[in-house]
């Protein structure tokens, strides 16, 4: 996130008290926001540039399937929704509502909200 318009997303999305993760195209986790810090217990420099299945209890069985929110999205099928438990980081799943939409710029790069 390097310019102005990330910058007031970030200054906007940190206030919220709902976990905020944004993901590029390759599963990288490339936002954290607080509220996700408090769910997990991972601060965001912890979690950043990690992907999005270490941060889910069944992620690793649901990557490259088509359980595989991202996949799904992909697809073209608009938003998911779907419960998860997300890994905290004392080793436990915190069960979590994740909804999740598809945002793809100008230039064509596609990233996950």
């Amino acid at each position: 996130m390097n310019d102005i318009h990330d910058d007031l997303f970030r200054k906007i999305v940190d206030t919220f008290y709902k976990a905020v993760i944004v993901l590029d195209s390759k599963k990288n986790i490339i936002y954290w926001n607080p509220a996700a810090e408090k769910i997990t217990g991972f601060m965001e420099s912890e979690a950043l540039r990690g992907k999005c299945y270490e941060m889910d209890i069944d992620g690793r069985e649901m990557c490259g399937t088509e359980k595989c929110p991202i996949n799904r999205l992909e697809s073209g099928k608009g938003s998911v929704e779907l419960y998860v438990k997300v890994r905290h980081r004392e080793g436990y799943g915190v069960p979590v509502l994740s909804r999740m939409w598809p945002i793809k710029y100008d230039h064509g790069e596609k990233k996950f909200l």
